[in-house]
Order: C-alpha cells, then sequence, then structure tokens
C-alpha cells in the first residue's frame, strides 16, 4: 500500500528518480564512490551490511574507502548496523549515536544485538532423524523460519535481519514484509541459479567484484565447487580470498580469466592451494574448462571477486555471457 522508487548505484541513478512524483520512500543503494561525496544526506533508515577490502584503486586507501562508506550515516534517524562494525573507529566518528537510533543485527544473540538468528532441531520430512532449522529473530522472539525464504545462503540470511530492521524502523506491518521477503526470488547476476546438467548445478554471481562478496558466496555452497574468477581486481592482492580457498575443503578447482587472473593464481600457488587452477582467455573456455573438470553433484561458481571492463561493458554482460556459454554447452 506504499508508493516506492528504487535506485541508485544498482538500478536507476539517485537523481533521476526526482523527476516522478514524491513517493513515500525512496530506497537508494549507495556506493563509496557517491558517498564519499555526500555530506547531508537525511535518511529514515540506513543499513551498513558491511565494510571489506575494495576499491583501493580510486580511494587510495582502506581507510579512505572505509571513511566513504561511513558517510552514509551522519544524518540518520536510524542506523542499522552489522555487529562487528561496532568494532570500527569509523563508528564512534560517524554515528552520532546522541540522536541516532543505533540497531544492532548478527549471526547470534547477544549484548546489545536486536535481530539475530537462532536454530533448533526440527523432524526431518523425507528421511529419519531430525535437521538443523534457523530462524529470523527480534530479541527472543521467533519471526520466521529461513527454510520460507526463496534466497539461500547464511548471509541472506544475515540480509533479512537488516530487511527487518529496516522495516520496523519505517514502521511497516509485519505480514507485508513477510510476503516481500518469502516472494522474492533474488537479483539476477547475484547467487542467481541457472540450470542443472549431468548432476552439476551452475550459479551466475558476476556482481561478485570483491573478495568479500566471493567469500560470502563460496559460504552460501555446501556442495564441492568449481570457482569461475578474475577481471580487474581494483588494487586487491587477494590474499584473503587466497587464504580462504587453501583452507576451503569443498572448492575442487579454479578457473581464472581477465587482467589479474595471473594476480589470483600467484597468491594461490603462494599459499600452496593444492586442487586445479587454470587460465582461460574467454568466458567460453572458462564454461568449457568447468564443465570438464565439475562431475555430477558440483556447483559451478561465477563469482568473480573482480570488476568486469578489461574484457566486459560492465557485470552485467559478463554475467549474461556465462548464462550463454552454460546454454550452449547444456
Amino acid at each position: 500500500g506504499l508508493s516506492c522508487l528504487s535506485g541508485g548505484n544498482l538500478g536507476v541513478p539517485a537523481l533521476d528518480l526526482l523527476d516522478g512524483e514524491i513517493p513515500d520512500y525512496y530506497v537508494l543503494e549507495l556506493s563509496s564512490f557517491q558517498l564519499e561525496r555526500t555530506h547531508n544526506l537525511h535518511l529514515k533508515a540506513g543499513a551498513m551490511l558491511n565494510i571489506g577490502t575494495d576499491h583501493v584503486d580510486h580511494h587510495g586507501t582502506i581507510g579512505s574507502y572505509r571513511r566513504a562508506k561511513w558517510q552514509m550515516l551522519r544524518h540518520c534517524e536510524t542506523a542499522v548496523l552489522f555487529a562487528p562494525l561496532l568494532e570500527s573507529p569509523e563508528f564512534a566518528e560517524s554515528v552520532d549515536t546522541g540522536t541516532t537510533d543505533v540497531v544492532v543485527y548478527g549471526a547470534q544473540q547477544g549484548p546489545g544485538v536486536t535481530y539475530h538468528l537462532a536454530y533448533s532441531e526440527i523432524e526431518a520430512e523425507h528421511t529419519e532423524g531430525t535437521v538443523t532449522q534457523s530462524w529470523l529473530c527480534r530479541d527472543t522472539e521467533r519471526l520466521l523460519p529461513t527454510s520460507v525464504l526463496k534466497v539461500v545462503g547464511h548471509h541472506n540470511h544475515l540480509n533479512a535481519l537488516a530487511v527487518l530492521a529496516l522495516a520496523d524502523a519505517c514502521g511497516l506491518d509485519f505480514k507485508d514484509v513477510v510476503h516481500g521477503m518469502t516472494s522474492f526470488t533474488g537479483l539476477d547476476h547475484r547467487m542467481q541459479w541457472v540450470g542443472e546438467s549431468r548432476g552439476v548445478t551452475w550459479i551466475n554471481d558476476s556482481k561478485g567484484t570483491n573478495s568479500d562478496a566471493t567469500l560470502a558466496a563460496l559460504e552460501s555452497v555446501t556442495s564441492e565447487v568449481v570457482l569461475i574468477a578474475g577481471g580487474q581486481g581494483k588494487g586487491d592482492n587477494f590474499e584473503r580470498l587466497a587464504e580462504a580457498l587453501v583452507a576451503s575443503t569443498n572448492v575442487v578447482a579454479v578457473v581464472l580469466m581477465g587482467e589479474d587472473g595471473p594476480v589470483i593464481e600467484s597468491a594461490l600457488l603462494a599459499r600452496g592451494f593444492a586442487s586445479e587452477v587454470r587460465q582461460a582467455a574467454t568466458m567460453n573456455d572458462a564454461v568449457a574448462f568447468a564443465q570438464g573438470i565439475a562431475e555430477s553433484g558440483c556447483t559451478v561458481l561465477l563469482s568473480p571477486a573482480c570488476a568486469s571492463f578489461d574484457l566486459f561493458d560492465n557485470y552485467q554482460a559478463r554475467g549474461d555471457e556465462f548464462v550463454q556459454a552454460w546454454k550452449a554447452l547444456a
């Protein structure tokens, strides 16, 4: 029953939204590039989901990147923050806790954490025994089982907690929020299920343009994985990505492409990555290599940890070419 316009870094540019009638809410996704020039954005509510290592090529230092992101909360009625961010030095610099209501969400219940996940054992439907069910919770109240969400992965369950906090800050009716959350199937190029062939699942996460996004994508896949990555690394040395891949028990191969594919390979080899690493000149080659490696029950995941502009117009074009290459081989 509310009118909304959405845009910003994703979709319609924020200023173009002003051409239409004024809605009940503007919903904006803003990048560090936009936020570093933003000093008086007054928000009903704003959510900071994470701050990783990104865009050093533009901002110069990690500190400058982080400070740009925190600009979002300088004039914000309700700041929704992922619990680990409270330890960031920029939190105290950027959030006026005297005038801003700070609402915290996290993976588990703890001091000051309002929205969190909880777990319980339930009877398995098709086999004997029990399975673990996770819940979206507000304080001690279990609001919704995560099994009713169509988006998968631990990171998306955390995202759902942030949605609940934002909705509450805006006074939305809970039944409307549940309808929206349970009917949402995800965005193209963000953990998008492409299809299955010969027992292999193919997922398009082309919008995974930095290491943090790729690590979150990997955490959401429980099967063995053939990862397709690479592109323009934006100054990342890929140390954390390499360490995570070396420690992983389910990444069976990495297919790399693009400008910084060799940089990722060097980081992997320096840390003793024992599984197969291949370099591909094109997306068609990368998909063909992945198909040749992946066995039944495996997942081929395109999550590049890099920008796309060395080989593609944008991340959408990269994801579309991945989908087309798979269809040609399926």
